[in-house]
């Protein structure tokens, strides 16, 4: 193939934020995909439990059931913060299974030693991950789908009771106003009135 032909785009040249949104959706559903395990292969789960931890059924249960809600949480940009710290708090919750699993080798002779340290390890990645990109992580424009709908335009996001507070919006066009003849930009909110949007033929409503 030609390479000036050719469409492909080189991982280098994809947009930053692509990335951000790879790893997190990998995330995701890694931890849906582990919480559902432990309800399919619950004899595996029950045997990683230290002994001297009690309700080990429960807890497994219990684990499942939020990794599977916090893999879901990070899909939902609304949820994605708590939903971050509950996984946190749930990668230290289940640390002791893993060095249970790491010192008592012998217990599980079809995973291989190194392997079991590798697990101790990549705990702390997925914690180093989480918790950085709080603090660190891009964050997104208050409208970055450049959406022309009331609900993006609130004074206060997410919206407080009662949306728009003492003073209403008012409104001069219907929400899917695109391609506007003459217009700046395709970006024309309902609440832009007609004579700031230049030599567009946009009629109040």
């Amino acid at each position: 193939m030609n390479k000036e032909n050719s469409n492909l785009i080189p991982f280098s040249q994809l947009p930053k934020g692509i990335w951000r949104k790879i790893v997190l959706f990998g995330l995701s559903i890694f931890f849906i995909n582990a919480g559902i395990t432990h309800f399919t292969n619950l004899p595996f789960y029950l045997s990683i439990m230290p002994p001297s931890l009690p309700l080990h059924k429960e807890a497994v249960y219990i684990s499942g059931f939020f990794e599977v809600i916090g893999g879901i949480g990070l899909l939902i940009p609304r949820f994605r913060k708590i939903a971050g710290w509950g996984l946190f708090a749930l990668l230290i919750a289940v640390y002791p299974a893993n060095i249970y699993m790491a010192i008592t080798p012998e217990a599980f002779p079809d995973i291989p030693i190194y392997a079991l340290y590798i697990r101790l390890a990549f705990q702390f990645i997925f914690l180093y991950n989480i918790f950085t990109s709080w603090y660190k992580g891009e964050k997104s424009e208050r409208n970055p789908w450049k959406a022309n709908s009331l609900e993006w335009l609130t004074p206060d996001v997410p919206p407080t009771h009662g949306n728009w507070g003492e003073k209403l919006p008012v409104v001069h066009r219907w929400p899917y106003d695109f391609n506007v003849p003459g217009a700046k930009e395709d970006y024309i909110t309902q609440t832009t009135p007609p004579s700031e949007v230049i030599n567009a033929e946009v009629e109040k409503t």
